[in-house]
């Protein structure tokens, strides 16, 4: 629980300024995430607060690059931290 209000923003500030081709990004954002069940809550998270902050903190083109992002992201994390 912790993480996701430690990093709720992460997902959107990432996508929508950083390299998303690069692995030391997907790396970085991976080691703060931990887990995919992790990544997957803070996916929801992410647009949810978007969308509670109005219309243009989320667009078509934010919602993509968080998925780009949180598809290469999950390639590189386990299922949950301690399995």
């Amino acid at each position: 629980m912790g993480r996701l209000v430690r990093h709720h923003l992460l997902l959107v500030e990432v996508a929508t300024s950083e390299d998303l081709e690069s692995l030391s990004v997907i790396g970085r954002v991976a080691a703060a995430v931990e887990d995919r069940d992790t990544l997957e809550l803070l996916g929801v998270l992410t647009k949810a607060d978007a969308l509670a902050t109005g219309p243009k903190a989320w667009s078509p083109w934010r919602e993509q690059l968080v998925t780009v992002l949180t598809q290469r992201v999950g390639r590189h994390l386990p299922d949950r931290v301690g399995r």
